[in-house]
């Protein structure tokens, strides 16, 4: 047993230094520059692969280990997970990639507001076993005329990292969610705010770059993918970095008037914002 605990962690410190190289050595991989807007730079499919192609090579250490643990001993709990996460990460990962090279396209139905955030903070909070995502503000939200599947996609993806900056010693996401009307032009504004017990292990300048990691979390391309999808609409996906422990994302996206079914009398609805 003591054999397999050294082979083990042998493994898991590979993966964590130094990648295991399915490629010549002449082809080294360049530094991974930040995607988007915020690093100065123009997203690419180059940065894009890099990042991807680094990530897999990790999924096949971790397979790699567990087939490894597998010739040593009869199957267990420990090379069953190195093996099922390894490739529960590189599905997600390819599938990530697809979607990145051939977006889906525009969906336009009519749903609530206040329904869509709901929805979107059950299903991450049951996928993540934790009851740490909350809505602030009003019940009353309007039903409007949009692109439903590509925004709560967003925001699940948002919601995703939330979790994973996060510490496991506490702290809590609270969204939520305004709708500003204009003469010629409606704006939906949302707001994740995340407030940890503890430092937020991740720099403001590099969230939108694939494929980091905080604590247990992996970002992949999810937050690229969420920018992307945003941008294609005419919106924005922002990050900020308010202090040690807390930050916020912001989703902000444009409508037009008529196409809000349901609304106040008056030229804007707020329906609750978090401060600062």
């Amino acid at each position: 047993m003591e054999k397999l605990t050294t082979l083990h962690h042998e493994w898991q410190r590979a993966e964590e230094e130094t990648p295991l190289s399915i490629y010549p050595a002449v082809t080294k991989k360049k530094p991974l520059h930040l995607v988007g807007a915020q690093g100065g730079e123009k997203t690419t499919k180059e940065l894009i692969l890099d990042g991807v192609l680094h990530e897999l090579q990790n999924c096949l250490q971790s397979i790699g280990m567990g087939i490894d643990l597998l010739q040593l001993s009869q199957p267990d709990e420990l090379e069953c997970q190195s093996i099922t996460s390894g490739i529960e990460r590189a599905s997600r990962l390819l599938h990530e990639m697809q979607e990145y090279f051939f977006p889906p396209d525009p969906y336009i139905s009519t749903k609530n507001l206040g329904d869509m955030l709901s929805e979107a903070i059950q299903k991450i909070t049951i996928e993540s076993g934790r009851e740490n995502i909350r809505l602030q503000g009003p019940e009353s939200l309007p039903s409007i005329h949009y692109d439903w599947f590509m925004l709560s996609r967003v925001l699940e993806r948002v919601l995703r990292c939330a979790c994973g900056l996060l510490s496991t010693e506490g702290g809590e996401s609270v969204v939520s969610a305004r709708v500003q009307e204009a003469p010629s032009q409606a704006f939906i504004e949302i707001k994740v705010d995340i407030c940890g017990t503890n430092e937020l292990v991740v720099e403001e300048e590099k969230i939108f770059t694939p494929c980091w990691r905080a604590h247990d979390y992996r970002a992949g391309l999810g937050l690229v993918l969420a920018r992307q999808a945003m941008q294609s609409r005419n919106g924005t996906l922002t990050f900020k970095k308010i202090n040690s422990s807390r930050a916020q994302f912001t989703l902000h996206v444009s409508v037009l008037p008529e196409s809000i079914v349901s609304r106040k009398t008056g030229k804007e609805i707020d329906h609750g914002c978090v401060e600062g």
